[in-house]
């Protein structure tokens, strides 16, 4: 089996996946199924979500927007603790020559508090992994999302690496002022 055919697999189990308590608490066949073939998938391909987590195709959800769209904050929770990234947008035109609406697992996780605090849960790992990484744009995908509520912390900005620095730390290595200037906005320090 190789990576992609695997995340093509998540994906399509995701779909299928209802609500917790739709077919009963322990009725969801499509729940159920997701989480024991993550469990096999993350075994075999431990880097699988992080990696291979993102839409098999631009246009397309991410395996997390379809844990999303599913309802099932168990279901989002598995992908978050795997290390499923938050930032991609899925981007929609409206019309033609009109404006593109983004979409992204917070923005689609609008109607429920709960499923949105599993993914802030997963901010500090991601600033920290995108900032390491250099990924500015990514970087600038989750800060565009402070206008629909998924606002970095001091606490978000806290985790630190095995080499003991945090995202400040790299933003001021790599020399990403923009970045440096937003972490001290929301209470970053510098750790290593």
């Amino acid at each position: 089996l190789c990576p992609t055919t695997v995340a093509a697999e998540l994906l399509s189990a995701c779909k299928s996946a209802v609500p917790c308590g739709v077919l009963g608490q322990d009725g969801d066949v499509g729940r159920k199924h997701f989480l024991r073939l993550l469990e096999i998938a993350g075994s075999r391909f431990p880097t699988l979500v992080a990696e291979h987590g993102t839409a098999l195709r631009p246009s397309a959800p991410t395996l997390l927007m379809e844990a999303v769209c599913s309802g099932s904050p168990e279901l989002v929770e598995a992908l978050v603790v795997r290390g499923a990234r938050l930032y991609p947008q899925l981007a929609k035109p409206v019309a033609e020559d009109a404006l593109v609406l983004h979409f992204s697992a917070w923005t689609m996780a609008d109607k429920s508090q709960e499923i949105r605090r599993v993914l802030h849960a997963g901010l500090a790992w991601e600033l920290l992994l995108v900032t390491k990484a250099r990924d500015v744009a990514a970087a600038k995908n989750l800060r565009s999302e402070e206008a629909a509520g998924l606002i970095a912390s001091q606490d978000d900005l806290s985790m630190l690496d095995e080499h003991g620095r945090g995202a400040l730390d790299y933003a001021v290595l790599h020399g990403l002022l923009e970045l440096e200037l937003w972490f001290i906005e929301r209470g970053a320090r510098l750790c290593g």
